[in-house]
């Protein structure tokens, strides 16, 4: 008796996964071309224009996240400023520093980009 139940609750199981996963076989969309334009059948410059799409956006990351960290510093200096441990001269220095590296790290990024473009 306990068999044709554990059997009953198998086959239960295994229709219910197979109309779940049948549902998410959705109609994908394309894949899109890179942007360096490749010819047919060069599979290799296909493999190299995707891998530059990889470094932009590689390299957008990492200029997200310097800008986030300058903006986290600065908020931070400027809490200390309004609670007497920083003064004003201090926050504006960490402002201009803090612009002047993220201006480096764009300058930097963008000669990686020119470099892997050539």
């Amino acid at each position: 008796m306990k068999i044709k139940k554990y059997l009953k609750r198998g086959v239960e199981a295994l229709t219910g996964s197979f109309l779940w996963i049948q549902s998410s076989f959705a109609a994908l969309p394309d894949v899109s071309d890179p942007t360096n334009d490749v010819e047919d059948g060069n599979y290799l410059g296909l493999a190299q224009a995707y891998g530059f799409d990889f470094v932009a956006l590689l390299v957008l990351v990492v200029a997200s996240v310097g800008f986030l960290t300058v903006a986290s510093n600065v908020i931070s200096s400027y809490r200390e400023v309004q609670t007497g441990k920083k003064t004003w001269t201090e926050l504006g220095i960490q402002f201009v520093v803090g612009c002047l590296l993220l201006v480096f790290i764009i300058f930097l990024m963008t000669e990686v980009s020119g470099i892997l473009d050539d």
